[in-house]
């Protein structure tokens, strides 16, 4: 697992609105970002050794995908598209959560990952603490799909390619190569 800061590339300046979920300003990014083209080359040879039976997880699939459409050369978005993915964000996966009733509100827009793993794991609220650490977001995310990946099928599990969006306007990129190549237990 690893964590990169990027400096802004391809945008002006992070949302103040990026900004308050993650706490990186845009001077704070530029001082102690990295430049993006070492670190996607890097990240795409990651990408390279994912098995075809593994997955590169996310929580918000959509939005990761999104960023690196919007970033990637043409040969590491080939690499990006065909590596398969598993996002812990899926709705469809929520059937096999311990508790079935969720309001129409959470139907609609969905959990945060916090909500979503303190339901999968009510005994072990205490480890998320206030703040929004990229290194904890990764450990929920993959204990989340630790859960799922107990009852899903691969199929399931995989994620399907069904809304591109695409922006050509960043609101602040934190990539966070918590890749975990995995196999598939048969």
């Amino acid at each position: 697992s690893k964590q990169y800061l990027i400096k802004p590339y391809g945008y002006e300046s992070i949302s103040r609105k990026a900004t308050e979920l993650h706490g990186i300003t845009t001077e704070y990014a530029r001082e102690h970002g990295s430049e993006a083209s070492p670190i996607f080359d890097g990240f795409t040879s990651i990408l390279e050794t994912v098995p075809k039976d593994g997955f590169v997880i996310a929580y918000n699939m959509e939005h990761e995908n999104s960023v690196f459409e919007n970033s990637f050369s043409q040969e590491q978005l080939k690499v990006w598209t065909d590596t398969p993915k598993c996002d812990t964000y899926e709705f469809d996966l929520w059937r096999y959560l311990p508790c079935k009733t969720f309001s129409a509100r959470a139907r609609k827009y969905g959990k945060n990952l916090r909500q979503l793993h303190s339901i999968i794991y009510p005994d072990r609220k205490g480890e998320m603490g206030h703040f929004h650490f990229a290194s904890l977001d990764a450990k929920l995310t993959w204990d989340i799909f630790q859960f799922y990946n107990r009852h899903a099928s691969y199929n399931e599990l995989k994620w399907k390619y069904e809304f591109p969006v695409s922006s050509s306007v960043y609101t602040g990129i934190k990539v966070n190569s918590n890749l975990l190549p995995i196999h598939r237990r048969h």
